[in-house]
């Protein structure tokens, strides 16, 4: 999961991302490898710097995704970067991306990858919402937009892919990704690797 770790840190110092860190950060800050996480498990409660989400309540929560959205699996590097990170949230001027997540930062750095702030669930048919693009201009400009991004769970275009639709118009909240016809979504990444290269490399070109 290198390619996560280099992407995230690339936000982090060129885009200034906010960006939580869970108990696997720590554990790999310790030279501790997620191969033989285990035994650090067994052995986190008597460390003093517990990170921003601990190893119980995080996996709790991946546990609940996991359940919410069983049968389908929860995509190995989306699995990572929850446990690692947890979230993230990048300020752009008056625009704003965010990736939901779950950990110490949910509610706080990021919301919830279980559900909205008005307890609407996240995951439907399929579909896991992973994330938002809110772009803010004045109405000659184009007026204001927002971008929600899904990710296929259940393979039903492209397992892992991460998806939005594409009917986004000015002062219009486009229908729950799950809702919208097929023919308008637009795949913005394949994997969630990917997705976090593209968000690096401020790849905003096909949303503003």
């Amino acid at each position: 999961m290198d390619a996560i770790i280099a992407a995230v840190e690339r936000i982090r110092r060129e885009l200034n991302g906010d960006v939580a860190t869970n108990f696997l950060f720590y554990a790999d800050e310790g030279d501790i490898h997620p191969a033989t996480r285990m035994e650090f498990f067994r052995n986190w409660e008597g460390r003093q710097d517990r990170p921003t989400g601990g190893r119980e309540w995080v996996q709790e929560r991946l546990l609940l995704l996991s359940a919410t959205t069983s049968p389908f699996k929860i995509p190995t590097d989306l699995a990572f970067f929850l446990e690692y990170y947890g979230g993230m949230h990048i300020r752009m001027g008056k625009d704003g991306f965010t990736i939901f997540g779950l950990g110490g930062g949910e509610g706080s750095i990021f919301p919830s990858i279980l559900s909205g702030f008005d307890g609407e669930p996240r995951y439907e048919r399929g579909w896991q919402e992973v994330g938002d693009l809110v772009i803010k201009r004045e109405p000659a400009e184009g007026g204001w937009r927002s971008f929600d991004f899904a990710m296929d769970f259940a393979g039903i275009l492209h397992y892992g892919g991460i998806y939005t639709s594409g009917i986004n118009k000015a002062g219009v909240t486009a229908p729950p990704i799950w809702d919208a016809p097929a023919e308008s979504l637009l795949c913005v990444a394949d994997s969630f690797s990917a997705w976090m290269d593209r968000v690096a490399s401020k790849d905003w070109a096909p949303f503003l």
